[in-house]
Order: structure tokens, then C-alpha cells, then sequence
């Protein structure tokens, strides 16, 4: 059993399906992986790091072949299935929505998740109350709560880069985050 503790000397490898044709085939994916590992493997310096391999949402729901199709059959060559998904205006999705199927994926190969990459954006469709931001992060806590025996880690996006990720945002009419 890993177990990842605070304040521990560490590193997590990742490989990062983001589109394609830029992330290349599943083959490709899967052979570079293998290929990154092995180096690793032949020079000793397996025993601190934590192997991931990293999807998107989408993949873990059948876009570009499914997870499978990205994922090596080897089960030992990977510690976490890491997965990212974000709280987008054309996709206000719950947490629910955005990590049962990698929770139901890694069941599949007795992993547990990492969260690579989440965040909340600002406005969009069907917006209502500048507290929606602060609402979603309340339910992120919840479904973090319930999900913990699944959920290795979270990372939180503090960025603007295409959306506001920023935790402490402010919008007019109120703190869009609860922090």
C-alpha cells in the first residue's frame, strides 16, 4: 500500500492527455510512458516517485478511445489515475459529474484518483448569484468528504489562463469563492 504523507520528499511523473493530434495515439501515449518509466527503472530512481497517468474528464467517459486506450495494461507501471476536469460556463458541471467516472475507472484497476487540475470559472449560462463559485467550492468540499477513501490528492488551479481559476476571486455583487 503507498501512502503519500505532507512534507515528504517526493515526485509524481506525469503524462498528460490534453488533445489530440498533440498527445499523439494511445499507442504512442502508452509506449512513451513505458518508455519514460524504464529510464527511470534503469537508473534506480523508482522509489520516490509516485507514477500517474493523467486524463481529462472526457476521456474517462469514452472520448478518444477511453481510458483504456491510454492507459498501460500493466496495472504496476502506475500508483494513481489522475484525472482533471473544471468547472467551465459551457460546462457547470457538479463534482460528481466531473469525477465519478475516473473514481469508477481506477475501481476498475484497484487504483485510487489523484486530481490533477480543478477549478472553478466565473459567469456563464444560467448564472445567477455572484455566491455560485462559493456554492460549487462548498460542494467540491462535500464530494471530497464523501469521496476520501477514493482520492489520493487535489491540486486547485489559482490561475487565469482561458477561465478565472482564482480561489479568492470577487464579483461585482459578491466573493464568487468562499476563501
Amino acid at each position: 500500500e503507498m501512502e503519500l504523507r505532507a512534507g515528504e520528499p517526493g515526485a509524481a511523473f506525469q503524462v498528460v492527455l490534453d488533445s489530440q493530434p498533440y498527445s499523439g495515439t494511445g499507442d504512442e501515449y502508452r509506449q512513451c510512458f513505458a518508455l519514460v518509466r524504464a529510464l527511470f527503472d534503469s537508473l534506480g530512481v523508482t522509489d520516490r516517485i509516485v507514477w500517474q497517468v493523467v486524463l481529462t474528464r472526457a476521456a474517462y467517459e469514452g472520448s478518444s478511445g477511453g481510458p483504456t486506450n491510454w492507459f498501460p495494461a500493466d496495472t504496476g507501471l502506475y500508483d494513481l489515475v489522475g484525472v482533471d476536469s473544471y468547472r467551465r460556463p459551457n460546462t457547470w458541471l457538479s463534482p460528481a459529474e466531473s469525477f465519478d467516472s475516473a473514481i469508477a475507472f481506477a475501481h476498475s484497476v484497484g487504483k485510487r484518483i489523484w486530481i490533477d487540475e480543478v477549478g472553478s470559472d466565473e459567469g456563464g449560462p444560467g448564472t445567477t448569484t455572484a455566491s455560485e463559485k462559493a456554492e460549487w467550492f462548498g460542494a467540491m468540499g462535500d464530494y471530497l468528504e464523501a469521496t476520501e477513501a477514493d482520492i489520493a490528492g487535489v491540486v486547485f488551479s489559482h490561475a487565469q489562463d482561458g477561465g478565472n481559476w482564482f480561489l479568492d476571486s470577487v464579483l461585482s455583487g459578491g466573493r464568487a469563492s468562499p476563501f
